[in-house]
């Protein structure tokens, strides 16, 4: 006899277990892993079912914080409408397979291109994130909004702008609710012709906004507005270990903060194009507590940023 309530075990359709209790079928409390792009020819039938066309429809598979996984294959492309992504699920993450030129492809391609809907602990890995498209004359409004609280965005590259016409206007955006939230290992770039308004803006009194070990270099439309702004009092704020130029010409700040902002800024390397001011290359540093950035001209070796504690 079996176990009070233990009910019956099926196989399901995407090769996990289904507990049928009374008739009802229980899906498992298990991570399942999804597939999206072509299917190659030795997939079976239980990997088979669980590809799909375009991440929205796989996404649509996942469940709320049962820790899905989200593939993308190998050289997957997919144009980011100006609806985005409409079943987002929290905690599932999304992950590029293959490394270099075969790194999965999202690509903002008209100017109301946007993705909004991102879900709480949801995770966008080893992929190319194109704000822009590669060629015409598309100006990006905004490309990505994040909203809620522990998105990560790791192991991407993030393109800014690829010509003078084709660009991000604003690349992205962190608001209200979006605490805890990690921007990790990326690389973020534009080429000095076009020039974005606003590459990452944290927007809202977020807390605990965690910047690390990214390289960036981006060409903005003004000299004093950084790769990073900050526009409203943000607190226990991390920016670290991060390469940070800002490349339009004469420029004077690479990150700005905000009055009141709080947190630790360390062991970043800034980078202006204007002949002097290297010292002063962070604008408003709040109450933050900088330890070891430098910050460099072109030509010449790095200065400390701010005062020195005394």
């Amino acid at each position: 006899m079996g176990l009070p309530n233990q009910g019956n075990i099926l196989r399901g359709n995407w090769g996990q277990d289904v507990i049928v209790r009374g008739g009802i079928n229980v899906m498992p409390s298990t991570a399942q892993v999804f597939y999206v792009g072509p299917t190659q020819t030795n997939d079976k039938g239980d990997l088979r079912s669980r590809s799909f066309a375009t991440v929205d429809q796989a996404l649509n598979a996942c469940i709320h914080d049962r820790g899905d996984v989200v593939r993308l294959r190998p050289g997957y492309t997919e144009n980011i409408s100006a609806s985005g992504w409409l079943n987002c699920k929290r905690g599932v993450r999304i992950e590029g397979m293959g490394t270099g030129t075969l790194r999965p492809t999202l690509t903002w391609n008209v100017a109301g291109s946007t993705l909004t809907g991102l879900a709480a602990n949801m995770q966008l890995d080893n992929l190319n994130l194109f704000l822009c498209p590669g060629a015409g004359t598309v100006s990006v409004t905004t490309a990505i909004v994040i909203t809620a609280a522990g998105v990560i965005i790791s192991n991407c590259q993030v393109r800014m702008s690829f010509s003078a016409t084709s660009l991000a206007t604003t690349g992205i955006t962190w608001g209200t609710g979006a605490d805890d939230c990690l921007f990790i290992n990326n690389e973020v770039w534009g080429i000095i012709a076009g020039t974005p308004t606003n590459a990452l803006i944290i927007s809202a009194a977020i807390l605990r906004w965690k910047c690390i070990n990214n390289k960036m270099g981006v060409a903005l439309s003004a000299t004093t507005v950084g790769v990073i702004s900050f526009t409203a009092a943000a607190l226990d704020v991390l920016i670290s270990y991060n390469s940070i130029d800002q490349l339009l010409a004469n420029s004077t700040v690479a990150l700005n903060g905000f009055a009141g902002v709080g947190g630790v800024v360390e062991y970043n390397g800034l980078g202006i194009q204007n002949a002097t001011g290297a010292a002063t290359a962070i604008g408003v540093p709040g109450n933050w507590k900088m330890i070891q950035n430098f910050a460099t001209v072109p030509g010449k070796a790095g200065l400390i940023v701010g005062t020195v504690s005394g």
